[in-house]
């Protein structure tokens, strides 16, 4: 994490991130992460989506890998995690109308490593 709040923030909750940890990344010469999260569980898709959006609207600008897990609905899914439903409602988030339109409207990119360090070398 380039971000010390955030380091602050997952230190506090019992990750194992010491000031040894914190040194070494602000040394480390390739793009990091500004921040790490995942996607907010909802009571319902709609809930899901505004919960989304609000996270969304509170980070800071700079490289944020939020995670989530997409799945198609099978029983299998049903009896290996209590969480398929929300899978399931992430896996229809991400091509979802209103989320790509939300992010062409607030100029939020959705990149892979493969292009951050693209980008990275063509700074060199």
């Amino acid at each position: 994490m380039s971000n010390k709040e955030v380091a602050k923030h997952y230190r506090a909750s019992g990750y194992p991130i010491n000031d040894e940890m914190i040194e070494y990344l602000e040394k480390y010469p390739l793009p990091k992460l500004d921040n790490f999260t995942s996607v907010p569980d909802g009571n319902s898709y709609v809930d899901k989506l505004a919960n989304f959006m609000i996270l969304v609207k509170s980070l800071k600008p700079g490289l944020t890998e939020i995670l989530f897990h997409p799945s198609i609905a099978t029983d299998n899914l049903k009896r290996i995690t209590g969480s398929w439903q929300q899978r399931i409602w992430e896996a229809k988030m991400f091509s979802d109308p209103v989320i790509l339109q939300y992010f062409k409207d607030n100029d939020i990119k959705m990149t892979t490593w493969r292009e951050i360090m693209k980008r990275f070398e063509e700074r060199k």
